[in-house]
């Protein structure tokens, strides 16, 4: 439920960022609206890998149900605020900090998200299965990008141009309030995985001391395996992302 929340919101704002720039950064210039609100949409990736380190210390102190239910609670309460939020024409100035800054907290929600919602699905399965319930995070990923294409979709056709940029790009951002509940609903009557249950009861037992420092090269023999992944995961993402969310503009030209 969260990865589909996360890239729901995804397509929506990449659907609506002309009307999202108009509205938060009015300008003289279209393109320009359109350039700093996909600028505020790359923000939340920045801030991912902070979510993933917060989030997985909490799941390490209080539980992998506890960081799920914190996140999607984040997640879709940020997003229903971008709906909410007033334009630059009422607060000013503050309406752009404003989107930032709930664009970094959707950010370190997802960041969490993603971490979690893979260490419950692998912890929980059978050892036969860890693959297939490691993939489902990403299945939810597509299905919530589908789901907000094709409900940015019906708004487009069912609204004007200029009801559209009003207001009308704001209804779906709204949907994830409900949603983000739903989620919680289902996540507070799960149990916690069998690996956390069992960490929690190692806790009385004597462990080894931890080291007082690291040493200075002890990851140095990862760095080209650690470069390795970074640029299998970009390879094949950043293209899609330029496909998706740089909207037609100018009368089709992107």
């Amino acid at each position: 439920m969260g990865n589909f929340l996360e890239y729901f919101e995804f397509a929506l704002y990449g659907f609506f960022a002309v009307a999202i720039g108009s509205t938060f950064f009015p300008s003289d210039s279209s393109t320009a609206s359109l350039l700093k609100s996909l600028a505020v949409f790359g923000v939340a990736f920045l801030l991912r890998p902070v979510g993933g380190v917060i989030f997985g210390i909490i799941g390490d102190h209080t539980g992998r149900r506890a960081a799920l239910s914190i996140s999607i609670v984040v997640m879709g309460l940020a997003t229903a605020l971008i709906g909410l939020l007033p334009g630059y024409v009422t607060i000013g100035i503050a309406a752009p900090i404003l989107l930032v800054v709930l664009r970094c907290v959707q950010g370190v929600a997802v960041g969490g998200e993603w971490g979690a919602s893979s260490a419950f699905l692998i912890e929980t399965a059978k050892p036969n299965r860890r693959g297939i319930r490691g993939s489902l995070p990403s299945t939810g990923a597509a299905l919530g990008l589908v789901f907000g294409s094709l409900l940015a979709l019906i708004f487009t056709l069912g609204f004007s141009a200029e009801v559209l940029a009003n207001w009308g790009w704001r209804i779906p951002f709204l949907f994830a309030a409900p949603l983000s509940l739903l989620g919680l609903f289902i996540r507070r009557r799960l149990e916690d995985t069998p690996v956390f249950l069992e960490l929690q009861k190692d806790e009385d037992r004597p462990r080894p001391p931890r080291p007082r420092r690291i040493p200075p090269r002890s990851g140095q023999g990862h760095r080209r395996h650690v470069l390795l992944l970074v640029d299998l995961r970009c390879r094949p993402v950043l293209p899609g992302y330029v496909r998706r969310e740089l909207p037609l503009v100018d009368g089709g030209r992107r």
